[in-house]
């Protein structure tokens, strides 16, 4: 997929847009309570939309999504199961507790509960869990992003034999590459010119060991048979690439600049705001995706038969519930008593991250009914 100027157009205005935003909403701070608290001033529905986006970012964008590819909507217990409920019982529980303290974090809340031992303690383990999930999480917009803008470095293969890329794939163990396949010179000279490889692979059983250099411009070129294409073959033959124009590292800094940006600009308050837009354009473009493609596809019936007719991996990708014994991660033992029974009360009632959104509504009312109201949002999210 190349992207065209109107697409590139959208996603700068898009990102400039974000940051600008957030950073207007955050011109009036004046305390640490504005800062961290959006002076306690948030309502209801705009941090139930803060919740989910929080929860689905990009890792969901990307994992989960190629988790539901490999396993079907059994993937939707995250959200029905191990979110939808929890949320609620947060909601009436245990969110008017932590409003009420008048806190600004969990650990301070902890810490006036029980004691500062507790608090301390709690503060560490957040302290450790927030930077590995943030790494997380900004790798997988790099990933994402990279993606969408085409910018992963490229692998041009030329060979009469389309499968072979996949055996040079493997080989090269070139997870982070794009490869592109081509079956003539001429169409390779055309990809070559217009994707800009790190290095092109020639499957000299097709083509003539003729001197190519001067028509892929000096690019790398290796010559290969299809029998020696192996580990100790992708392992040496990719260290003759040349340095990829862009490198993930670029977009991970590129990603936390522009949170970090209207983050440390706006405080909670551009957070939870600018979440409300990225709310509403993930939710709209996922669920124009859904549509969109069944309706091309033919219709629900013609989509469910696509996937029954991809074989035996594919059996079990409408059941919500698999038995324990399943091949796959998410037998329900596991997923009833790990996910709904620890994960989802540890995630969505002691994660700073997620709470503290509550932390900052205006009213007792708007803390409860955020929570209420995100777990409607996230009964949509599986679909």
């Amino acid at each position: 997929m190349v992207l065209g100027p109107i697409d590139y157009t959208i996603i700068i205005v898009y990102l400039i847009g974000t940051v600008a935003f957030g950073a207007y909403i955050g011109r009036k701070i004046k305390s640490g309570k504005d800062y961290f608290l959006a002076g306690r001033s948030l309502p209801w529905w705009a941090i139930g939309m803060s919740l989910v986006v929080s929860d689905i970012g990009a890792v969901d964008m990307v994992g989960i999504a190629g988790s539901a590819y490999l396993y079907g909507i059994v993937l939707g217990n995250y959200d029905w199961l191990g979110s939808v409920p929890v949320m609620i019982i947060g909601g009436f529980l245990f969110i008017p507790m932590f409003w009420k303290r008048k806190v600004a974090t969990i650990p301070e809340w902890l810490g006036a509960r029980y004691n500062s031992s507790v608090q301390t303690t709690s503060a560490l383990i957040w302290g450790i869990y927030m930077p590995i999930s943030l790494g997380i999480i900004l790798y997988a917009s790099a990933v994402m992003l990279n993606v969408l803008l085409d910018l992963n470095p490229k692998i041009l293969v030329i060979s009469d034999e389309k499968a072979i890329v996949e055996n040079i794939a493997h080989a090269t163990s070139a997870k982070k590459y794009d490869f592109i396949y081509s079956g003539t010179i001429d169409d390779a000279v055309q990809k070559a010119n217009d994707r800009n490889p790190i290095i092109i692979f020639i499957d000299n059983s097709a083509f003539t060991t003729a001197d190519y250099q001067q028509l892929f411009q000096d690019k790398p070129l290796v010559y290969f048979s299809k029998e020696e294409v192996s580990s100790s073959w992708g392992e040496s033959n990719m260290h003759r690439a040349r340095e990829p124009d862009w490198d993930i590292f670029y977009s991970i800094v590129l990603m936390g600049l522009i949170i970090g940006v209207y983050t440390f600009l706006g405080g909670l308050r551009a957070v939870v705001y600018t979440d409300v837009i990225q709310c509403i354009v993930m939710l709209g473009g996922s669920l124009f995706v859904l549509f969109f493609g069944i309706y091309k596809l033919g219709g629900v019936t013609e989509f469910a038969d696509i996937i029954g007719a991809m074989g035996e991996r594919t059996k079990d990708h409408f059941s919500l519930v698999l038995p324990v014994d399943t091949k796959t991660p998410h037998p329900w033992s596991g997923i009833l008593f790990g996910l709904g029974f620890v994960l989802a009360n540890a995630y969505w009632i002691g994660n700073q991250a997620i709470v503290q959104r509550t932390l900052g509504a205006r009213s007792m009312a708007d803390a409860k009914a955020s929570y209420i109201f995100g777990a409607l949002l996230k009964i949509l999210i599986p679909f």
